[in-house]
């Protein structure tokens, strides 16, 4: 039986390797990037807080095991809040939360925090300016019913002198980083979706399908 040589058992070798990562698909230049900017980390998912859901692309490093530039864990989310004094981060507004998580929201921690402006523009009902400050969206709802009267503490700037027909308004899809002022049926937060969830762009929208399923996709489920 002829014998092999060291040099073509490397050659066989190599010529294996090769098929094997032949069809193999090499990342893209902009998803190196992306991990390159990205810190990979231990998951600690059963440290995180009660209302922070698991679910894929989680923003939330300890869930993921992924720390993206500028994120925190809703861990560290609730610390901040807790610092600001607010004694119980997990009855303040979910999109807010989220906003924070996902640097939308740049906070330190401190107390003044609470009094910035995050957003301010025309209202809907008058042209009057508007002005919301992190303690009041942290305190807004975040899901209307389309029944009841909404309430908010984002007022008109003139008050009881205001045109309008409420005089108040409603900040949706801050944890998108787009803020979307409206009057209750923009306002619908899913907390069913990873970490502190996200916004739906209507109240009759959901991502739940017809045989109850959470889901990524909008399912349109109105009464009305």
């Amino acid at each position: 039986m002829p014998k092999t040589s060291g040099a073509s058992k490397e050659n066989s070798k190599s010529h294996g390797e090769a098929a094997k990562s032949k069809g193999k698909k090499r990342p893209s230049q902009s998803s190196l990037a992306e991990i390159s900017n990205n810190v990979v980390v231990m998951k600690k998912p059963k440290a995180c807080v009660e209302d922070c859901k698991p679910g894929p692309k989680n923003d939330c490093w300890q869930r993921s095991g992924v720390r993206k530039e500028g994120y925190f864990s809703c861990v560290e989310v609730h610390a901040l809040l807790k610092d600001m004094g607010i004694e119980e981060p997990e009855g303040t507004s979910r999109c807010i939360r989220a906003a924070i998580m996902r640097g939308h929201i740049k906070v330190t921690g401190k107390k003044e925090d609470l009094d910035m402006i995050i957003w301010k523009g025309q209202g809907i009902c008058c042209d009057d300016e508007y002005r919301a400050t992190l303690g009041q969206l942290l305190q807004q709802q975040v899901y209307y019913d389309g029944d009841d009267p909404y309430d908010s503490p984002i007022s008109c700037v003139l008050g009881e002198d205001c045109t309008g027909d409420l005089g108040k308004i409603l900040v949706a899809n801050l944890c998108s980083g787009t803020p979307r002022p409206n009057m209750g049926k923009g306002q619908n937060h899913c907390y069913d979706c990873s970490a502190f969830g996200k916004c739906l762009p209507d109240f009759r929208d959901s991502h739940y399908n017809e045989d109850g399923n959470h889901t990524n996709k909008i399912h349109f489920v109105s009464r009305y």
